[in-house]
Formats: C-alpha cells, sequence, structure tokens
C-alpha cells in the first residue's frame, strides 16, 4: 500500500521536536521472510526526506515494521525528556469498537489515536514530566515513576503491558503491517483516526485521573557473589557442562548467560542467569508458562533436573550468603556495654536490709531458693530504687524473677516506715495492671499531730489511699459516656464534667504518694513529667516525688505510617477548621500536604526518600488540639512528621504508605528513672536513650526442663498462613489432640486469632486452649499455668518499621534492599538485619516466658514449646537464651497423631472376621470417661482413621462395632463405609 509520506514526516517531526538525530526500529514482520541486516536505523532531522522513502522501500521489500522511539531513543539512559506516556489494545476479546469507545470514553483524551491491524495505539503528550538519568539512582526513580503511570493506563484501557518502558517503540501512522502477509498477502496501514495536540497532560494529572495500577518491579540490583571467585567459575562450569550434554544451546554475556530452558523445552534461549546472584530466570516464567516463574536458585533448576554434580556445588555456594548471618550472636544484639552488677552492703541502710528480708521471705513462701547471686540482684536493686540521684538504670531481671514481688515490698515498706520518701510515679504495661497494683498498694496511715493551731487537741491516725491510677474516659469505669473506643478530648466536651472526677485527675494526682500510669500515658506526659514532681498528704504536708519506676520496656521510638488515605483525611478535617486557621494558613498547609501525596505517589518504593522540609512545623497545633473531635488526633503530627523526615514509601494491596520515626521525648532530668525489663540487654532500641546503664544481671535459670519442638520446613509468613489451608488444618489437629492431655496457649497473628477462635471454640469454652495474638501477652501472668505453648508464625513488622527504626534511613549511604537467601528474605545490611532480629527474639522471649518456665519454684514443671520458621539464626538465637533447653524435630505436615500408632497396632493384632466395639477401643487405647468417649469420637472423624479402617480391612458392622475381614485388593465406599470389593459383593447379590 502506498504511504503517505509527506504526513508521515509530519508525524515523525512531531514525535522527535528538539531531536537532531531521528532513531527507528524495523523488525520483520513476516515470520516467512528471509531478511537479514541491522534492524536499528538512524537518520538526522535535516536528511529525514531524503532518508525516510529510502527506509519505505526496504520495509515494503523484506516485509518489515517501520517503528519510532516513543521518547526518542533506544537506550533508557540517553533519553534526554519524556514525550509521551502510550497504550497499545491489541486483540484482548473485545471488539475494536469496543476498544475504541474505551479509549474515548477515558477520563482523559489521548493527543492522538491511530489504528492498526488488530487494535488502537494511543499516545498521550506530556510537559514537565520527571526524567533525572545523571546517576544510577535518580535513573531508576525515573523509570519506576515512569512506569507507575503506565501500568496506570495498561490497567484501565486493558492494553499490553509489556508496552510500559520509557524506550519502547511503536510502529508508525501511516506505515504498512504485513503481519498476514504468509498467511494471506493482506497488507494492513496504521492510520491516525484521532488528533488533538491541545491534550497536553503532567504526569499528576494522569497519576490522578486513572484508578492504581500494579506494582512496577525495582531493578534487581543486589550482587550475591564475585564472578571472578573460583568456586563460582567452577560452578558456572559444571552449569554450561550440563547444557552442553543436554544440547541446549546458550551465550555467554560474561556478566550473564542467556539459554535454552531445559525446564519447558523451549527452541531458543530464552532463559537467563545472572553470574552475581545465580537466580535462574525465563522469559516465560512471569506469565506462568514456566516452572519457573519469577526466578528460581540454580540449585532448584539442578535438582529440577537431576544434574547431581551441579546440585551439590550449587547448595555449597547458595550457603555462602548466608554466612555473614549466621555469624550473629546474642551479645551482638546488646544496645550499650552492660554495667557490672556491684555487690551492696544492706548493713549500712536499715531500710535496704529490711526490705530484701522482706523480699526473700515472700520468695521463700512461694518455694523459691535464694540464693547469694539472686541476694546480690535484689538488694542492689533495691539500692538504685532508693536512690535519689537523677539517672536512668535498666535492669534485665528475667521475667519471673522477682521485679514485681521487689517494687511492691519496696513500695509497701517506703508507705509504712518513711513516707516523705515514699513518692513514686509508676508506669505499667496496662490499665488493669494498674488497678491491680493500686489495690495490692493498699493504704497507707497518717498521723496527725496536733499543734496549737489545730481544731484538734489530741494527735490520731487514719488510713488513706495509697496510689491513684490515671484513666481516660475510655478505661474509666464510672465514666457516663461508657465508650467502646478513645475519643481525644471526650471530657472536655462532656455534660457531665462538673460532677465527674475524671477531667480533674491531673490535680487528684498529687493527694497520693503514688501515681500509676499506662506505657501510653507515660509517651504521651513524656515532656511534662514535671508536673508529677510533688504531692500533698491530707495532714497538708508536702513532698516530693523523685522516683520514676517503669515496668517493661517504655515506648523509645514511634513508628510513623501516614497513607494517601490519611492525607485526605486530614485536609478535610483541616478545611473544617478554615475559620478557626484562617483561609491563608489552610492554603500554605494544603499546599505542602499534596507534594507530600505526589513524593508519595511517584517516588520508587522501597528505597530512601528525602525530606520535604525538615524544619517544617504546621503552626497551628493548637486549634487543631482544641477542635478536633475524632478517635485519630495524631494525623497532623504524623503528616508533619512525614513532611520534615526522611522516610520509605511502600505499597501494598494498592494502598500507599509513607513511613518514618520519631525518637519519643522525655524529660527524666528530675527523676530517678529505673527500668524493669527482662529482655533489655538484647534489645538494640535501648541504643536510642542517652546516659543510659543496662546492669550486667547473671542469669539465674536454667531450662532443662523446657523442650522446643521445631519445624524447619515450613515458612512462617503471614501469606502462607492466609493461603495454605492444609496448613491451618494441620495446625488445628494438632493443637486440639494436644489439649486432650494438657491446656495449651496459642500465640499467632493477629488477623487469624479470629478464626483460630472458631475453629478451637469447644476447648476454648472447656478451658483446655487460650488464644492471644503477638504483642498482647507482654507483662502478663495470665498464662503462668499453661505448659505448652504453640507459636503460628513469627513476630515481623515489616520492612519499613525495621528500615527507619534502626536509623537506617536516615544515614547517607545505607543499603537498604533485602535478598531472599536460604528461603529467608534477609537485609543486605547486616545492621537492619541485627535489629529485625533482635526485635524478634526480644518478642518471642517476652511471649515464651508467659508460661509455667517463669516460674521459679524449686518444683520445676517440664514445658514445650512448638515453632516452625525456616529461620535458622532467629531460632538458634532463640535457643541460646533458653540455655540447656532440649530441642526436637517437629515435623508438622508429615506428622501422624499420636493415637495412630496404637490404633495401628490394635488393628493389626484383630484376626478375620474377629469384631471389636467402641467400649473395647476406648478400653485398650485406654480413653476414659466422658472425655475418652469425647476423644474417641474426634479419632473416628478423621481422615487418619478411616485410612487405618481401609489398611486393615475393618467395616464398621454398626454404630458399635467394627470387623476386620479378609484382606481385599479394593474398596468401595456405601455411605460412609469402606467395604472390600468381594464383600460388597456379598452384600449386593444377597
Amino acid at each position: 500500500m502506498q504511504v503517505d509520506v509527506e504526513s508521515l514526516v509530519k508525524f515523525i517531526g512531531y514525535a522527535y521536536e528538539g531531536l537532531s538525530e531521528y532513531p527507528f526500529q524495523a523488525f520483520v514482520d513476516d515470520e516467512d521472510s528471509k531478511a537479514k541486516g541491522n534492524s536499528y536505523w538512524e537518520t538526522n532531522r535535516s536528511n529525514l526526506a531524503k532518508a525516510l522513502p529510502v527506509f519505505i522501500e526496504r520495509c515494503d521489500l523484506d516485509k518489515r515494521s517501520l517503528c519510532f522511539y516513543t521518547n526518542g531513543s533506544k537506550k533508557v539512559r540517553n533519553i534526554e525528556r519524556i514525550r509521551f506516556h502510550f497504550i497499545d489494545i491489541d486483540s484482548d476479546g473485545r471488539s475494536k469498537q469496543e476498544q475504541l469507545e474505551c479509549i474515548m470514553n477515558a477520563p482523559l483524551k489521548p493527543t492522538i489515536i491511530y489504528e492498526g491491524r488488530a487494535g488502537y495505539k494511543a499516545l498521550y503528550q506530556l510537559t514537565d514530566a520527571h526524567w533525572d538519568a545523571t546517576t544510577e539512582q535518580t535513573l531508576d526513580e525515573s523509570i519506576y515513576i515512569f512506569e507507575k503511570i503506565q501500568f496506570q493506563l495498561i490497567g484501565y484501557f486493558k492494553a499490553d503491558r509489556s508496552r510500559r518502558k520509557p524506550n519502547d517503540c511503536f510502529r508508525l501512522p501511516f506505515t504498512n503491517n504485513y503481519k498476514e502477509w504468509s498467511s494471506n498477502g493482506k497488507v494492513y496501514q496504521e492510520k491516525i483516526i484521532y488528533e488533538n495536540y491541545n491534550n497536553v497532560y503532567t504526569q499528576q494529572q494522569l497519576a490522578e485521573a486513572f484508578p492504581p495500577g500494579e506494582e512496577p518491579k525495582k531493578a534487581g540490583k543486589v550482587k550475591l557473589y564475585n564472578i571472578s571467585d573460583e568456586m563460582v567459575r567452577e560452578t558456572i562450569k559444571v552449569f554450561t557442562d550440563n547444557l552442553d550434554l543436554n544440547g541446549l544451546d546458550y551465550v555467554d554475556y560474561g556478566n550473564k548467560i542467556a539459554y535454552q530452558c531445559p525446564v519447558h523445552g523451549d527452541s531458543k534461549p530464552s532463559a537467563y542467569i545472572f553470574l552475581d546472584n545465580l537466580i535462574c530466570h525465563c522469559s516465560n516464567g512471569e506469565n506462568g508458562e514456566c516452572e519457573i516463574g519469577n526466578g528460581k536458585t540454580l540449585s532448584w533448576l539442578a535438582k529440577h533436573q537431576g544434574w547431581d554434580d551441579l546440585l551439590k556445588l550449587a547448595l555449597e555456594l547458595e550457603a555462602k550468603p548466608a554466612e555473614k548471618y549466621e555469624k550473629i550472636t546474642l551479645d551482638q544484639l546488646q544496645a550499650c556495654e552492660l554495667t557490672p552488677l556491684l555487690p551492696q552492703k544492706t548493713n549500712s541502710d536499715s531500710a535496704i536490709k529490711n526490705i530484701v528480708e522482706n523480699i526473700t521471705n515472700v520468695m521463700k513462701s512461694r518455694n523459691i531458693k535464694v540464693d547469694r547471686n539472686s541476694y546480690s540482684i535484689y538488694s542492689s536493686l533495691v539500692a538504685t530504687m532508693h536512690n535519689t540521684k537523677s539517672s536512668i538504670t535498666v535492669w534485665p531481671i528475667e521475667p519471673g524473677g522477682g521485679k514485681s514481688t521487689t517494687l511492691i515490698a519496696y513500695l509497701k515498706y517506703m508507705l509504712e516506715h518513711h513516707i516523705d520518701q515514699a513518692g513514686t510515679i509508676v508506669v505499667v504495661e496496662r490499665n488493669e495492671t494498674a488497678e491491680i497494683l493500686a489495690k495490692e498498694l493498699g493504704k497507707y496511715e497518717v498521723h496527725f499531730e496536733a499543734t496549737e493551731h489545730t481544731a484538734y487537741d489530741a494527735d490520731y491516725w487514719k488510713y488513706h489511699k495509697a496510689a491513684y491510677v490515671m484513666q481516660s474516659a475510655y478505661t474509666y469505669k464510672e465514666c457516663k459516656k461508657e465508650l467502646t473506643e478513645y475519643e481525644y478530648n471526650i471530657c472536655g466536651r462532656c455534660s457531665f464534667k462538673t460532677t465527674c472526677k475524671l477531667p480533674k485527675k491531673y490535680e487528684i494526682q498529687k493527694r497520693f504518694p503514688i501515681v500509676i500510669m499506662t506505657h501510653a500515658r507515660l509517651q504521651m506526659e513524656g515532656e511534662r513529667l514535671n508536673s508529677y514532681a510533688k504531692w500533698t498528704a491530707p495532714d497538708g504536708k508536702e513532698y516530693v516525688r523523685r522516683r520514676l519506676i517503669i515496668d517493661e520496656k517504655p515506648p523509645i521510638l514511634e513508628h510513623i505510617q501516614v497513607s494517601t488515605m490519611d492525607i485526605e483525611k486530614l485536609i478535610y478535617e483541616l478545611k473544617s477548621m478554615e475559620l478557626e486557621i484562617g483561609p491563608e494558613n489552610i492554603r500554605a498547609a494544603i499546599q505542602i500536604i499534596n507534594e507530600l501525596k505526589m513524593k508519595m505517589l511517584f517516588n520508587e518504593r522501597g528505597v530512601k526518600v528525602p525530606a520535604l522540609d525538615k524544619s517544617f512545623k504546621f503552626g497551628f497545633e493548637s486549634i487543631w488540639y482544641k477542635y478536633y473531635e475524632g478517635s485519630d488526633v495524631s494525623l497532623l503530627k504524623n503528616v508533619a512528621a512525614a513532611i520534615a523526615q526522611e522516610g520509605v514509601i511502600t505499597e501494598y494491596n494498592k494502598k500507599i504508605t509513607y513511613a518514618t520515626t520519631k525518637k519519643i521525648a522525655y524529660d527524666f532530668s528530675n527523676y530517678n528513672v529505673v527500668i524493669l525489663d527482662g529482655t533489655a540487654k538484647y534489645d538494640l532500641e535501648y541504643g536510642y536513650f542517652n546516659d543510659l546503664q543496662i546492669i550486667d544481671i547473671p542469669i539465674l535459670k536454667t531450662y532443662n526442663h523446657l523442650t522446643f519442638y521445631y519445624d524447619s520446613t515450613i515458612s512462617s509468613s503471614k501469606t502462607r498462613l492466609f493461603e495454605d489451608s492444609e496448613l491451618k488444618n494441620k495446625l488445628v489437629q494438632f493443637v486440639q489432640e494436644k489439649s486432650v492431655d494438657k491446656p495449651i496457649l496459642v500465640l499467632c497473628y493477629k488477623f487469624l486469632k479470629e478464626s483460630f477462635e472458631s475453629m478451637f471454640a469447644k476447648e476454648i469454652k472447656a478451658n483446655k486452649i487460650a488464644i492471644n495474638h503477638f504483642g498482647n501477652v507482654k507483662g502478663s501472668n495470665n498464662y503462668a499455668q499453661y505448659s505448652c505453648l504453640v507459636i503460628i508464625g513469627i513476630v515481623s513488622k515489616g520492612d519499613p518499621y525495621y528500615l527507619c527504626n534502626s536509623g537506617a534511613v536516615f544515614e547517607e549511604e545505607a543499603d537498604l534492599k533485602l535478598t531472599t537467601i536460604k528461603n529467608v528474605r534477609r537485609f543486605n545490611n547486616t545492621e537492619i538485619e541485627k535489629y529485625k532480629l533482635s526485635d524478634q527474639v526480644v518478642s518471642s522471649i517476652q511471649d515464651i516466658l508467659r508460661i509455667n518456665i517463669r516460674n521459679n519454684s524449686e518444683a520445676k514443671q517440664s514445658a514445650e514449646v512448638y515453632v516452625f520458621s525456616r529461620d535458622t539464626v532467629f531460632v538458634n538465637l532463640l535457643l541460646t537464651y533458653f540455655s540447656e533447653s532440649q530441642v526436637e524435630n517437629w515435623n508438622l505436615l508429615d506428622s501422624k497423631p499420636k493415637w495412630f500408632d496404637n490404633v495401628d497396632q490394635l488393628f493389626e493384632s484383630l484376626e478375620p472376621n474377629q469384631k471389636i466395639t467402641k467400649a473395647s477401643m476406648r478400653e485398650i487405647l485406654g480413653l476414659e470417661g466422658a472425655a475418652g468417649k469425647k476423644q474417641l469420637q474426634r479419632i473416628m472423624q478423621s481422615e487418619e482413621f478411616e485410612e487405618l479402617l481401609i489398611h486393615h480391612n475393618l467395616v464398621r458392622v454398626n454404630a458399635r462395632q467394627f470387623m476386620k475381614q479378609k484382606k481385599w485388593n479394593h474398596y468401595i465406599k456405601l455411605g460412609s463405609y469402606y467395604i472390600g470389593l468381594g464383600a460388597a459383593e456379598e452384600v449386593l447379590n444377597n
């Protein structure tokens, strides 16, 4: 077909405006064409009119397409600016009319639409598009932004997802298409059907107009191996030898090898392996046509193909990157150098001596031995509490080691003997704990001394409550609002506030020697702790509180996450306060908030993002706190932090979030701060405190009565537990069977708690199983009677949490990327990985020490902990902490119930035609009473029981009896009964 050269020249001049060199690509359209030679052609602007007819003639002769590069360059790095976003809609099941209607009814109309053989192409001309190719990082970020918008367009128009690169090339309009030349001799011509050169957009306009799309994949930069390493070269040689032996072609490019994929048997080298990470990829993997999927290790390929010589080498090599992580020890998880525990001379202070004696008596009454080490620890801790100088000391006494006993004994003694020094702020994890502590501290005696100025002429004594608990309206039992969730400033707006005690709590607490608050309130009051520094006794005497005792680790860092939905919510709330804040302030605030939103939409995910304005503050915080009435009062503060601080952007299920971290500000300057945290020694978060001493407490316990059952074959990821119903069913079956013998505590991810509660409803009602989620049992003593713990999953707070809280996002050259090594995702930066392991190990220790092993009684009960995880580094750190504990394999998925072998032996012992009743089975298996009947019923409902019936050729005679028949080769199922085929024939014949 004749090509309109004049129109084509005009279009190329438009597409390549501003360029001096014009690049073209000329792919062969006709499958039967024997055309050879270079397909990349180039000319310059001044020579276009002369060169173009030659190009067109060559295309017609060789049956080639003539294509232009949408953004002016074959190589991404050589792109000068982004000129177009684009879509290519081909045969997608819709008619061409339906495709065109979709394009014309789009939120934004394209600049140009042209029709091809099977569909349409559309170009969106851009202005001020983001593009920066000066460094590798800025180029990656620019490509990410481009592909992000491309995926939005692809998703909306159902376009070809492979056409998403900024350097993609498109067939030129007015040129010929020879795709069907061999089959039917037809030639098609691309023709423009719509053009409006006023349709020019910014990338922001496109991003806002079209729905969110697929998340672009980040370029893989991970290098696990040095290509010149002798072991790597040997492994690669064995790999290529196997390719040769199997007649598979390959091309060695130096840094990668392209090869014929043996997995799905292609005819040309469609697979490739990068030699610095030895991950095998296949071009058919991403679309599901090859088992390699999104990439597999070289050892996987070797095992799949049965290349044993390669498998041995690959496994050895793949183990190398894990070595630096396997060398991490518990001692490396210490935030600072430990302070030695110095012996105390208790005889010099009678108070310390008497308090320690009280503690010792309490311990002895609980059958807990107090040896020299224990006595030294209690003496030193009491002496530290008794100190009046400002300092921060952390006492990592193991859970169950007497922290609470020491605290209560000390406060009671001071209330009774030294009321002038008894003033203390106590911080606990939960409000319930605070109320229990206040009740236990009880009352103290106040001496009212008669003087010439008093209305009474004789001394008298009166008892008063010792402690006051700082409550919120949500936790205050006498609140008339009966709140079901927290509401900010509810007391300030309440119609009952004039008669309610709660709004007066700050004044009321000044009448008590001891004030108790939760960790959440400590965080809220952190910079205003001086308001708790004084208290007044009922006799009018004023005293000071110099002591601040915190049970468990206080909040140290605040991890902040702001989503695009949060931003929209904040803008809405600010607009509702426009009269109070002022129009100019609102406009300025919304402008910078939208800048944050754009940063979140366009920046690459999972990399460090610089702050918008490090000195930023809104300036109207007081107005916000006065008029805001919702439940998310921290919204303004969090968005301000996201604007002022470096962070990292993530996207999950199309929810975009900006994450950063702030150190919580505390004014401890006037207090002797004592933190009682059993796992502080291995908690790297304490490194954020200044002038901190962590005391080196000697280990008091051994755990030879504790057995870990560990399965290293199962991933503990949330995704696996969410999607794998077989794993969940196995877990439920295992826990139900274990609960027959002993009560079990199950700890799991929060999102699983409700479903497990439903599955274990009967056992929970019978107090055989208790369920809670990670992070909700720390500091709790409610599970001390349990001797068995099943941990379903491992605490993971997400990559952004560890990137931010480890401080990595605030460093200049930190590597924030992760690599999967031995089936475990690891941060390349070992310091971040240590921070993650510290958090996981500390959380798990706290969880495990909720059960009976926290008890220090000499009559130790055995305990069992079941855990599955592929992270052997994490498990080894856990086992190091629990010294002398035992380890057994727990093969959960392949395991048989514990009754299985007994029933198997019982059925084996039966003679042909011998009958057995349920009652006899219960007696032989030792299943006694009502509980035994229920257990047998559960056994009989299981798949394993049915398997044993078939295996041993037992049939149900009636509801109470089974009979063993002679062995049949085949079985049929009649109703709920399996019957040997011969027996079934007899039944049917009779």
